[in-house]
């Protein structure tokens, strides 16, 4: 019997879900640096969210969209985490457009780094058209950049419900790269020689803790070092900075910085010099911090790196590094992305398994007795698979980006796919 069978749920749930951003575990993105530029246009007006944002998941296997044939090329299919909507980019002739579901928007000369915010009522990208970058958010081009002066905006960072906007804008001087600087919320912040880049895959350009309250970036100034920007307030200046980390509730901030060739750890501008590795997660009752290197797991009300007995990494593990890891939501269980010697694997409590070319960043199911990921298989016979529990199916199409769910009962799994080309959300029972 298959561990998963299709189509057996069609009901809705109310989940609530609260981003972690860096996190993972992932979460998230590579980065990709090629744009932007400035203008006048008026800010729009963003307010701090009120609360959470709640998701009407879709729980019922729903053919979202077909792609038309006169279309070219398309690329950059998303899906919204309530399982509702899609959208891609698409070339007709030397046009480029963003397509929700059926629907075109404006055609450009280019358009790239689409992404929807959590509750899926906004969708920002950036577009490109005579000299001229925007930033453009459901459909409202608001902010505009002169190509020779700028790259373009780029790393676009959306608040869960789509009210906060941070993005990177780099100048242009003739064919290289000047000073950078982060935007948010229609504010262009202090520019430096290196603003927002992340140091390892993974790792986001810009952190915007749970509740939107909170924005870092790492900073780099030539010739003197580099430092966290907290809510547009430098930190101290060391010689590399990097893996900033809010936690679930917002009460902490860490993160890895390097210091006359010693490494430590900052955590809410403490230094502990007695620390060392990237802060890969906290624990979602924010007790409790992750750091890679050998996998310590620190206590924050202690002070003191634990080892708790469900935790045994470095005992079987036979990876060379970890890069992510995520907590399941009852604290018990961690699970860990690491390099395999032959590829990518996920380690579960210490324990390995098995190793693909690629793995995606694991999710636990509310209920925490379940992890799920996505994994790929290159070569001559390339596959792609879903992974629940340990146990493989082959993917009929090709899964769309980080949207891969659990339903909040746990006893289903959500995702985006491409079926030729028709873009389907597909509901599976979880056995």
């Amino acid at each position: 019997m298959p561990f998963i069978t299709q189509g057996k749920t069609n009901i809705k749930y109310i989940l609530i879900i609260v981003i972690l951003a860096a996190i993972v575990g992932g979460g998230i993105l590579g980065y990709q640096y090629w744009w932007a530029e400035k203008q006048e246009t008026t800010p729009p007006e963003i307010k701090l969210p009120e609360k959470v944002a709640t998701l009407e998941i879709n729980l019922k296997t729903t053919k979202l969209a077909t792609i038309p044939e006169k279309y070219n090329e398309v690329s950059d299919f998303i899906f919204t985490q309530d399982g509702r909507q899609v959208a891609y980019k698409a070339r007709q002739g030397a046009e480029w457009f963003v397509v929700i579901g059926e629907e075109e928007g404006k055609h450009y000369e280019d358009v790239r780094d689409l992404v929807f915010s959590l509750d899926g009522q906004q969708l920002a990208y950036v577009a490109e058209k005579e000299g001229r970058f925007f930033v453009v958010v459901n459909k409202k081009e608001l902010t505009s950049y002169d190509s020779q002066s700028y790259y373009g905006p780029s790393d676009i960072v959306l608040s869960p419900d789509g009210k906060q906007l941070a993005y990177i804008i780099k100048e242009r001087i003739g064919n290289s790269i000047g000073k950078e600087s982060v935007v948010f919320n229609g504010k262009e912040g202090k520019f430096y020689d290196v603003a927002g880049e992340p140091k390892f895959y993974g790792e986001p350009s810009i952190t915007l803790s749970p509740s939107s309250k909170n924005l870092a970036y790492r900073a780099a100034i030539f010739g003197k070092g580099e430092l966290v920007v907290l809510n547009g307030e430098e930190g101290k200046e060391y010689d590399r900075v990097e893996c900033l980390l809010f936690s679930s509730n917002d009460e902490h901030f860490a993160y890895s910085a390097e210091e006359k060739g010693k490494c430590l750890l900052v955590i809410d501008g403490n230094e502990n010099t007695e620390l060392c590795g990237c802060p890969f997660a906290f624990s979602p009752d924010s007790n409790y911090l992750v750091l890679g290197g050998g996998i310590d797991i620190y206590d924050l009300k202690t002070g003191k790196t634990v080892a708790k007995p469900e935790f045994e990494f470095g005992s079987q593990s036979t990876h060379s590094s970890y890069y992510s890891c995520t907590f399941s939501p009852d604290d018990q269980q961690l699970a860990c992305n690491m390099e395999a010697q032959w590829g990518e694997s996920v380690e579960l409590n210490g324990k390995s398994t098995k190793s693909y070319s690629r793995v995606s960043f694991p999710v636990f199911s509310p209920d925490s007795k379940h992890l799920t990921y996505t994994a790929s298989e290159f070569g001559d016979n390339p596959k792609e698979f879903i992974v629940v529990d340990g146990k493989e199916k082959i993917i009929d199409g090709q899964i769309s980006g980080p949207s891969l769910y659990f339903g909040p009962d746990s006893k289903s799994l959500v995702y985006g796919v491409k079926k030729g080309n028709e873009l389907w959300w597909i509901e599976e029972e979880v056995k």
